[in-house]
């Protein structure tokens, strides 16, 4: 579309924009996933935004979890228990999906990589501090936030710079 062409033009103007910073404006981001889809190599996106979502919630976890005095009855910490749940479901999701033995959309991530997020995923310690399920999910998230920056300039590297060209 003219318009989407438009924005990006003006976002290429600007030296070196990062695709990060490309991919948070929805335009963008819906151009550059059609791109991806041509490459056939969508997973790659796909698993970022995914990974962005579960971050959103370990920070809504986090929050929750700071409200959560003594003093409270157990009705006013059910946000904690729902954030928990939902960032539990969130990354077994990304583990299905992209990093699991069987994964339906494997990533192109160092085995170095993938092994350490394996080994620490099947990892389950009952005695591990006050709430160890929140320790393992925060474990978890900077193991996560290591495979998305690989996977942030893997895309950076390869596919934005032919999606640049293509586009110009």
């Amino acid at each position: 579309h003219p318009e989407v062409k438009a924005t990006l033009e003006i976002l290429f103007k600007r030296r070196g924009v990062p695709l990060a910073t490309l991919l948070g404006c929805p335009d963008a981001h819906q151009a550059f996933e059609a791109h991806l889809k041509e490459e056939f190599t969508s997973e790659h996106l796909s698993f970022y935004d995914d990974a962005l979502a579960f971050q959103q919630l370990m920070a809504g976890l986090g929050s929750s979890e700071a409200t959560c005095t003594a003093g409270k009855s157990s009705s006013e910490r059910a946000p904690t228990g729902a954030h928990m749940e939902a960032a539990v479901a969130k990354l077994a999701e990304i583990y299905q999906l992209y990093l699991g033995i069987d994964a339906s959309s494997p990533l192109n991530i160092p085995d170095v990589q993938r092994q350490r997020f394996l080994a620490a995923y099947s990892v389950h310690v009952a005695d591990e501090g006050d709430n160890p399920e929140l320790e393992r999910l925060r474990r978890l998230a900077k193991l996560l936030e290591e495979v998305k920056r690989e996977v942030l300039a893997l895309l950076e590297r390869d596919n934005y710079s032919r999606f640049k060209v293509e586009l110009f």
